[in-house]
């Protein structure tokens, strides 16, 4: 085995630090899409969209869960057109 020189293993390290640091903020962009559609909608559940998406989004099931739920629920949009007769567009 051939000893490597201390410099290498420093720089292994470090990208590696900033690797893990990028994903994090990638996850942490990420698991707030459901929420930022569901308040453009403005979703009759939004605060349980936003708990849902913020303690479970790392489960990946959790955040598919939220998405579909943010985009497929009922917005407050739809029912005040269904109360004043509107279209809802």
């Amino acid at each position: 085995m051939v000893p490597q020189p201390p410099g290498i293993l420093g720089k292994r390290r470090r990208s590696g630090a900033v690797m893990s640091k990028l994903l994090w903020i990638l996850e942490a962009v990420i698991s707030v899409i459901p929420i930022l559609i569901a308040a453009n909608r403005k979703h009759a559940n939004i605060a349980l969209i936003s708990i849902l998406s913020f303690f479970f989004s790392w489960t990946i099931i959790g955040w598919v869960v939220a998405m579909c739920w943010s985009i497929w629920g009922r917005s407050n949009l739809q029912e005040y057109s269904k109360q004043s007769g509107g279209s809802g567009f």
